[in-house]
């Protein structure tokens, strides 16, 4: 299962749609209230993630996994300027920072190359 995490529901669903065809389980959460309770399911392979969220936003989910023990890759997606992949190295789980806007096909690779395809 890959989890999706963004309060932009047309990402929300872009992303669904392209995984979903390529055979994947897809559940979604619009903030990281909602995210934190699937991303501890054992069965989650990995996190595409926004970081601007209202609540508890992306940073702050990355932070209870990190303090939960939750080893999920995370794929962060985002397209505040004030966020750089640096920033992102602070956090083991992220395997990639990508800004937004992004290619379907990009991601897709990603999510091959990170969490592993359908039937690996």
């Amino acid at each position: 299962m890959i989890l999706v995490v963004d309060d932009d529901h047309t990402i929300v669903h872009m992303c669904r749609a392209i995984l979903e065809k390529e055979g994947y389980e897809v559940r979604t959460a619009s903030s990281g209230e909602g995210a934190y309770s699937i991303v501890k399911d054992p069965k989650c392979r990995g996190v595409i993630l926004d970081m601007l969220m209202p609540g508890i936003n992306g940073a702050g989910l990355l932070m209870l996994m990190a303090a939960e023990g939750i080893k999920a890759p995370v794929i962060v997606l985002s397209a505040a300027p004030d966020i750089d992949a640096d920033e992102m190295r602070e956090f083991p789980n992220v395997v990639k920072y990508v800004r937004k806007p992004f290619y379907a096909e990009d991601l897709l690779g990603l999510v091959h190359e990170h969490f592993g395809r359908k039937n690996a």
